[in-house]
């Protein structure tokens, strides 16, 4: 579907932060709620922000923020329904 993006093509994108496979793999799980393998938009766009955090010097959280989350569900002009675990 539209809403989503395919596995290969998020590997595609994130390998490009040279990250170790394994991390990026974390990564992956962190946001990954449906195990569908495929990600929505906001997935995506998290995950892309975790590895921007990586790159930063951070590590990764045992749990993404629900603050993370809010900030993609709510962004002004996109329409992001479903993102992140359902509570």
């Amino acid at each position: 579907t539209s809403e989503m993006v395919l596995n290969l093509v998020v590997r595609e994108i994130w390998s490009r932060s040279r990250l170790p496979p394994a991390m990026l793999a974390q990564v992956w799980d962190l946001v990954d709620s449906q195990q569908i393998g495929l990600l929505t938009k906001g997935e995506f766009v998290v995950g892309m922000w975790l590895i921007d955090q990586q790159l930063k010097g951070h590590k990764l959280p045992v749990k993404v923020p629900e603050t993370v989350w809010d900030s993609v569900r709510y962004v002004t002009g996109i329409k992001l329904s479903s993102v992140g675990p359902k509570s």
